[in-house]
């Protein structure tokens, strides 16, 4: 199984990057865990944390 998350950003996009959300909300902070307001590289995607509504877990079967 494999774990994913799905941001949704507050304009109503969303994205699914192949980081866990663990891993996830730890690179959008700072080491205070205050959200980093810059643009943060996640493959095809770079984000504005303070932009995000919410995020989601995706599990997914590795055989898929």
């Amino acid at each position: 199984m494999t774990i994913q998350t799905k941001i949704h950003m507050d304009n109503g996009s969303s994205f699914v990057v192949d980081v866990h959300p663990d891993d996830f909300e730890a690179r959008i902070k700072n080491q205070l865990g205050v959200l980093i307001n810059n643009l943060i590289d996640f493959g095809k995607v770079r984000i504005n944390p303070s932009h995000i509504s919410f995020i989601e877990t995706i599990e997914t079967n590795s055989n898929e």
